[in-house]
């Protein structure tokens, strides 16, 4: 029997959060997270870059710092179209 696959699109909060779960679990499936940009961007902290209290820098992150890449792989793409009734992602 081949293993699942389990595809996230975009690494926004919600991505990233399902993320860490999958990896954190014991799950025997394939993982695939699959962004526009290679990086995170912390938003809920743009007003302090705004107030200059903290370097805009520091609001971005590698998506690699998150990606356990035994258990995930990354692919840094856009997604324009997706079948739903048939699984796919042309």
């Amino acid at each position: 029997m081949s293993k699942s696959k389990i595809v996230i699109l975009g690494a926004g909060y919600g991505g990233l959060r399902t993320l860490r779960k999958l990896q954190q679990s014991n799950i025997d499936a394939e993982i695939v997270l699959v962004n526009k940009n290679d990086y995170h961007h912390e938003t809920t902290w743009l007003h302090e870059a705004a107030a200059g209290t903290i370097e805009p820098e520091k609001l971005m992150y590698s998506i690699d710092k998150v990606v356990n890449k035994s258990k995930t792989t990354f692919i840094q793409d856009t997604v324009e179209k997706s079948t739903k009734t048939k699984k796919q992602l042309p």
